[in-house]
C-alpha cells in the first residue's frame, strides 16, 4: 500500500460547515484507491457529517469533475483525530493530478480539520460554500455559482493552510502482452 496527499500532522484547527475544501496533489503511478484519511474533530455546536472525495483537475489545478467519493461519517470527537473513510468500490486512477476534497454538510455544527501552515506557491487551493445540498456534487462548484472562493491559488498571502488528507492505494502494474500468452 502507498499514499498520496498530505500525511504531515496538522495540529492547528479551523472550523467550518457547508463547505468544500480541496487541495491538488500529484499521483505518480496508476492506482487502485481504497480509502482516504483526514484529520478532523467534532464541531463547536454539534456533530457534522463529512464525506471525502477525489476530483479531476483542470490545467490550473482547480477541481472539475467527481471521480469518486467515500462513505459519509458523522464527526463527533472533540479532539483532532485521523479518520479513515472507505470507498464502496475502489477508485481506479491513472498517474496525474487530482484534488482531494473534504465535503461537510449540516447547517450549524461546525467541525474542524487539522492543518499546518505551508508555503506552496503553485498549489491550487479551493474552498467553496455554502453548499446547496448534502450530496457530493458531480462537478465542483464554480465561482460564483457554488459560493465564495475564499482562497485562490497559493492561499491567503504567502501562507496557505494544508489539511492532513491523503488517499491510500495499491499501485497497478502493467504487464507486457507476452506475460499472458501461453
Amino acid at each position: 500500500m502507498a499514499v498520496f496527499g498530505n500525511t504531515t500532522a496538522g495540529n492547528l484547527s479551523y472550523e467550518f460547515c457547508q463547505y468544500m475544501y480541496s487541495r491538488t496533489y500529484t499521483l505518480s503511478e496508476k492506482a487502485k484507491v481504497t480509502k482516504m484519511t483526514a484529520r478532523l474533530r467534532g464541531g463547536l455546536f454539534g456533530n457534522s457529517d463529512v464525506t471525502l472525495a477525489i476530483y479531476n483537475v483542470d490545467a490550473n489545478g482547480y477541481p472539475t469533475s467527481l471521480v469518486g467519493y467515500t462513505e459519509t461519517k458523522t464527526i463527533t470527537d472533540a479532539s483532532l483525530t485521523d479518520t479513515d473513510f472507505n470507498f464502496a468500490t475502489p477508485v481506479l486512477l491513472g498517474a496525474g493530478n487530482y484534488a482531494l476534497v473534504i465535503h461537510s454538510w449540516n447547517a450549524n455544527p461546525q467541525f474542524g480539520f487539522g492543518y499546518s501552515k505551508t508555503i506552496l506557491p503553485n498549489d491550487a487551493l479551493s474552498w467553496k460554500g455554502p453548499l446547496a445540498s448534502s450530496a457530493v456534487p458531480s462537478t465542483f462548484p464554480t465561482y460564483p455559482g457554488g459560493g465564495a472562493l475564499h482562497w485562490g491559488l497559493g492561499g491567503p498571502g504567502a501562507n496557505s493552510s494544508e489539511a492532513l488528507i491523503y488517499a491510500t492505494y495499491t499501485p497497478l502494474k502493467l504487464y507486457p502482452f507476452w506475460f499472458f500468452k501461453r
